[in-house]
């Protein structure tokens, strides 16, 4: 569990409090009138969370991939296309 800091103790040594952030790299529980309000993390820590849930999110989609190959719902690349163009594009012009 992260260490706690009031709001009251945030707002009386800011500078202090990120810069323990940055340094620990561990987050701070903010807390009000003894209940939990928001959690304070540094920079880099945030920026690798976020890679985190990105690669999550890709794999996840390899996953779903591989189940569907296997379960056999596979298309053509041009049964792909004409699906993609009927919902979202614009109709083609005719060329010359």
């Amino acid at each position: 569990m992260a260490e706690t800091i009031t709001v009251a103790e945030l707002q009386h040594d800011a500078r202090r409090v990120l810069e323990r952030i940055e340094r620990e790299g561990e987050p701070l529980l903010v807390t009000q009138r003894g209940r939990g309000r928001a959690i304070l993390v540094g920079l880099d820590a945030h920026e690798r969370q976020q890679q985190e849930i990105e690669r999550l999110r890709v794999l996840a989609l390899v996953e779903a991939g591989r189940c569907a190959v296997a379960k056999g719902r596979t298309r053509w690349m041009a049964e792909v296309r004409q699906s993609f163009e009927q919902r979202w594009k614009k109709p083609r012009r005719a060329q010359r």
